[in-house]
């Protein structure tokens, strides 16, 4: 009898802490879900590529790219989601470029439990990030904005492969859906990507694009992007968010100077696997590499006293390096170790 109480009081238990979980995130979604808002315009858009799969909700996403193949687009339109942030003191709207690119730059907001759309433009975008900020156009608009919370920022470098994250958005216009998941793996650059992208298994379809993910405590860690789907046009787990801290940063340079301003050194790299090393392969002419004095061949070792042992290394230390900035470079040539100087150029989008 003992023994049957122990085993009924750790049940007991067990079902009062998961009970307990439940009822704290769905307080966190209660915070969270009320600043995430949809947007629209046009006809909804599907991308069909050569097999029928759908691919994504609007055609021109930069990340599209990665998927390589040829893709058939209806007439441009369609639904995703934004949110609010608070930048420079003003608060703005922050979704996808492919959401808020259209030729008419008008758009349709709605917020939380409203009906009604109201008009909002676009402000600023990012194509390489795919981030776009907009702004309300009237003053309804401006009062519902002002009035909406801003999200906060997490931290996105303390995310770790495993970390429960969620996502609020509009998936096959089932608005306001909430699904979660965990991070498969917290940053990654596909293919030659200038930026970070989180990699998730959590639940994210078309609509969903331009929306916010979160962390478990209710703070925006992402923007959800892209999704690999083949064969399927649904989500099997593998969707990518942009880097929460590097969309950040792309926020203030948008707001700041009207772009981002990035940094290129001239020059293409391959990865040496047999050796382990990055190989420059080519130095373009009149390049900032070039004056420098790089050369075909050379072994990239550091940039900035950074170690370079996988293409990764090189995004990340060039991410928030600026044109015009002078980098420390350490390069291997014929067994010689060399120290050289280069001034980044401007890369032009």
């Amino acid at each position: 009898m003992s023994m049957r109480l122990t085993l009924v009081a750790a049940s007991l238990w067990v079902l009062s802490s998961y009970s307990t979980a439940q009822a704290n995130f769905a307080d966190v979604v209660e915070k969270t879900i009320k600043s995430v808002c949809l947007v629209t315009f046009g006809e909804p858009t599907i991308v069909v590529d050569s097999e029928g799969e759908r691919l994504e909700d609007f055609p021109n996403s930069p990340f599209n790219e990665y998927l390589k193949k040829k893709q058939e687009e209806r007439p441009q339109g369609g639904a995703g989601t934004c949110f609010v942030i608070n930048a420079n003191g003003k608060k703005y709207l922050l979704t996808n470029q492919h959401v808020a690119s259209t030729e008419s730059q008008l758009f349709k907001v709605t917020f939380y439990k409203t009906i009604k759309h109201h008009p909002a433009k676009l402000v600023a975008n990012d194509k390489l990030t795919d981030l776009a900020l907009l702004e309300m156009e009237n003053t309804e608009g401006q009062r519902m904005l002002e009035t909406t919370p801003a999200l906060p920022w997490g931290n996105s470098s303390k995310l770790r492969s495993g970390d429960s994250v969620y996502a609020i958005g509009h998936p096959l216009g089932m608005e306001w859906s909430v699904s979660r998941g965990i991070v498969s793996n917290p940053s990654r650059r596909l293919q030659n990507t200038w930026q970070p992208v989180i990699q998730t298994d959590v639940a994210i379809n078309v609509g969903n694009s331009g929306g916010p993910l979160f962390n478990m405590q209710g703070e925006v860690v992402g923007v959800n992007t892209f999704i690999f789907s083949p064969g399927s046009g649904g989500s099997v787990g593998v969707n990518f968010s942009v880097d929460g801290n590097q969309a950040q940063y792309i926020v203030d340079s948008l707001l700041t100077y009207g772009k981002v301003k990035r940094s290129r050194m001239g020059l293409a790299y391959i990865v040496d696997k047999d050796k382990g090393v990055l190989r420059v392969e080519m130095v373009m002419t009149d390049s900032p590499a070039e004056r420098a004095g790089i050369e075909k061949g050379d072994v990239l070792l550091k940039i900035n006293e950074r170690d370079i042992v996988s293409s990764t290394d090189i995004g990340s230390v060039l991410d928030k390096v600026e044109a015009g900035t002078t980098i420390g470079l350490i390069v291997e040539r014929n067994g010689m170790i060399i120290l050289k100087e280069l001034i980044t150029g401007e890369m032009i989008d």
